[in-house]
């Protein structure tokens, strides 16, 4: 791998660097994983962050309700 990247780095032309790094990923995406693993784990972070969305969500929804609560004593 090193060896790889040394040779790149000595290619001058940028549109050889751009097909060597874009082989590159495409190898790298083939040893990552099947397209089926890939499929569960990004449904499983989707999920994850939907939680995160929604707790942080409600958080919000009580700072805004403490804050909006203590103020309209103070207006009156």
């Amino acid at each position: 791998m090193e060896l790889l990247t040394s040779h790149a780095a000595g290619t001058s032309s940028p549109l050889r660097r751009a097909i060597y790094d874009n082989g590159m990923m495409l190898q790298q995406g083939r040893t990552y994983g099947t397209p089926e693993k890939n499929q569960e784990r990004h449904t499983q972070e989707i999920g994850w962050l939907k939680e995160e969305v929604h707790s942080l969500f409600e958080s919000l929804l009580d700072a805004w309700a403490r804050g909006h609560c203590g103020d309209r004593g103070k207006d009156s």
